[in-house]
């Protein structure tokens, strides 16, 4: 590990992971929003879990922006004409602005971290801060399944996430099927070191 590397070798791994992570992470983030709807609608989250689940997903933006690069390289020059994971996130991020306030942010050129871009505003705090926030998902998807279940019909839910994701992926079922895109990266990384060069 070079000396100036500021990660051990856990958070190095984590930081690899974001990428290849990241469809997943999606997916499962406009499961939650669909539910979380629902939920409010019902008036079930109480003012203080209302305010945690929306500073979540308040930041779900900065966590696109953070790593988008990758993805922007992937969908260009890997698999041209393949999944729309580019366009689905941004749609997604576009009705979270029309419904969160979220701060922009102005983007400058990535720089390498851990072997991943990483939006150069962000740097290496941004990564740490992205480890952070994905490992906040699963207490986020607990709290909102833990305020719906049992007050909202499984069926009420599932349509209501139906429609969701149809709303950001068109007619896809599910994106499990596009987290190869992730792994694309992987073999996109000359691509990204060319890239990196001209920076």
């Amino acid at each position: 590990m070079p000396w100036w590397n500021p990660f051990n070798k856990s958070e190095e791994e984590e930081v690899r992971s974001l990428v290849p992570r990241f469809p997943l992470v999606f997916e499962k983030a406009v499961e939650d929003w669909a539910k979380f709807k629902a939920g409010t609608a019902a008036r079930l989250f109480t003012a203080s879990q209302h305010r945690e689940i929306i500073a979540w997903f308040a930041d779900f933006p900065r966590l696109w922006d953070t790593i988008k690069p990758n993805f922007e390289v992937v969908n260009q020059t890997v698999v041209p004409g393949g999944p729309d994971l580019y366009g689905q996130v941004e749609r997604f991020v576009k009705k979270l602005r029309a419904n969160v306030e979220i701060k922009n942010a102005l983007g400058i050129a990535p720089l390498i971290v851990a072997g991943i871009l990483i939006a150069g505003l962000f740097g290496v705090a941004g990564a740490v801060w992205a480890i952070g926030y994905v490992r906040k998902q699963g207490n986020i998807s607990k709290m909102i399944d833990g305020v719906v279940a049992g007050k909202i019909p499984p069926t009420v839910l599932r349509e209501a996430v139906k429609v969701e994701k149809q709303s950001i992926f068109g007619q896809v079922e599910s994106i499990l099927q596009y987290a190869v895109v992730g792994g694309a990266v992987v073999l996109a990384w000359p691509l990204l070191k060319k890239l990196t060069k001209k920076i």
